[in-house]
């Protein structure tokens, strides 16, 4: 089984087109950072009503794993902190530090990444240091 961490963006991208994230977490071990659940969170109060009901759907029904890391968004010098400890290039291929805290969250369990973040994780510099990982990102959910 495919091991996939959800990007916060992807999770609301793939709520308002109707994408079947819960058919999607069935067949593979989904897993979303407590970051993203905390971004999630946040941005629901804005967002609207029918993606939030979604997303209550979807944390209902579709079998998915919280990862729990010691970092909250809106910290920028931890989200670093979190990043430099696992390998200290990471901050010069990625500069945004909230998109390279989900990067490590995924790369010390071995998941691939799906994402709609183009600017940060797109990069063919990110690819060929994830090579060695075995790891990818990707924005679409993967044909299963």
């Amino acid at each position: 089984m495919t091991k996939y961490f959800l990007d916060t963006c992807f999770i609301f991208h793939a709520l308002e087109h109707e994408h079947n994230l819960i058919d999607f977490c069935s067949i593979n071990e989904v897993s979303i950072t407590s970051f993203n659940i905390l971004e999630i969170e946040h941005n629901l109060k804005k967002i609207n009503p029918f993606i939030k009901k979604r997303w209550k759907d979807f944390e209902k029904n579709a079998k998915f794993e919280i990862f729990e890391i010691d970092v909250v968004p809106g910290n920028p010098e931890r989200e670093k902190e979190y990043v430099t400890a696992f390998d200290e290039k990471l901050l010069k291929l990625i500069s945004d530090p909230s998109d390279a805290v989900l990067l490590v969250s995924a790369l010390q369990n071995k998941a691939n990444i799906i994402t709609r973040d183009k600017h940060h994780l797109f990069t063919t510099k990110l690819e060929n240091y994830l090579d060695k990982y075995k790891v990818r990102v990707v924005k679409e959910l993967p044909k299963c």
